[in-house]
């Protein structure tokens, strides 16, 4: 009878020493779906490159306990309600992408949770019904943060002084941007700034803005952040420049196009931070419960080509304070 019980005793040792309980293992062993949804090219994406890293950074390895479904429209927008729908049959366990894609995914689906890396307004665009409670499959990072607006008119003020008109592009169906447009006319009276909005639906529409521009006697533009904004900046900044006019953007690859700043998110770092939502979501979170994380890191670019153009001296002040400067 000892020597049975012995025998019982070591059986159970062994199977515990061999490995998890069979409910661990399968734990261990899941491999969770990940929907990656992208507007343009996911390979020329540094953001994406970002956000990938930092699922590894989080143990997340491809082929062990995930598996990356990726879609790109490559440019196609029209593409993308025909994507998301392929990424809700595949029955992912999340799907991601930036702002671009999610009305089509909503479209696509109400359950499967959708984080976002980068977007302005969530709850202006209907996608949350507050930051701190998404109350939706939607939640991520968000572009914006308070007084955000009014630190791009400073900085623009603070680079050119006599500065006295700032005309705001804006794109009329983004009410994040009508917004920013009430918080930019707030602060502009302790700046000394007047400020015109001026809504921009296409390309079409910049020779007549730039035009209205001249008739205001505006002497400086700031361009509100968006996708489609962001697809215009090679035609924003050549008009900028031929009407001589200091122009400040939100996103760094629109002042490397040629606009004179540029005072934005950190893109990378939200694409970072986008990882950590998966992370938690992956783990049993509710995205109808986690808050949307507004921007905490800034990126300040200034090109000094197109401030020679312009006949501008960037202040050491503001030079100091750049990230980064294109000569």
């Amino acid at each position: 009878m000892k020597l049975r019980t012995i025998g019982i005793i070591s059986t159970l040792a062994l199977a515990l020493l061999a490995g998890p309980l069979p409910a661990e293992a399968q734990q261990a062993d899941k491999l969770y779906r990940i929907g990656y949804l992208h507007p343009g090219n996911i390979a020329k994406s540094s953001g994406s490159r970002a956000f990938f890293q930092g699922l590894r950074d989080l143990g997340y390895v491809e082929g062990r306990n995930i598996i990356i479904e990726r879609r790109s429209a490559k440019g196609r927008r029209d593409r993308l309600p025909e994507l998301a729908a392929e990424l809700v049959r595949l029955k992912v366990d999340v799907i991601v992408g930036t702002g671009a894609i999610v009305q089509a995914a909503i479209k696509a689906t109400r359950t499967i949770p959708i984080v976002v890396t980068v977007a302005s307004d969530y709850v202006a665009r209907g996608w949350a019904r507050s930051l701190r409670r998404p109350g939706s499959n939607v939640t991520g990072m968000s572009t914006l943060a308070l007084g955000l607006i009014g630190k791009q008119l400073g900085l623009l003020k603070e680079t050119v002084p006599n500065l006295s008109r700032v005309a705001i592009l804006l794109t009329p169906d983004n009410r994040g941007h009508a917004e920013q447009v009430r918080q930019a006319k707030e602060a502009a009276p302790a700046l000394g700034l007047g400020i015109i909005a001026i809504p921009v639906e296409g390309a079409a529409d910049l020779p007549a803005a730039f035009r209205r521009m001249k008739a205001e006697g505006i002497d400086g533009i700031v361009v509100l952040r968006s996708g489609f904004l962001v697809r215009l900046r090679g035609q924003i900044t050549t008009h900028s420049r031929e009407a001589h006019l200091p122009s400040l953007f939100g996103h760094v690859i629109e002042a490397a196009a040629g606009g004179l700043m540029s005072y934005g998110a950190d893109t990378k770092a939200l694409f970072r931070g986008a990882a950590t939502y998966v992370d938690k979501i992956l783990k049993g979170a509710n995205p109808a419960e986690l808050p949307i994380s507004q921007a905490t890191k800034f990126i300040l670019t200034v090109n000094l080509k197109t401030a020679k153009a312009l006949g501008i001296t960037i202040p050491p002040e503001v030079l100091y304070r750049a990230t980064k400067v294109f000569k």
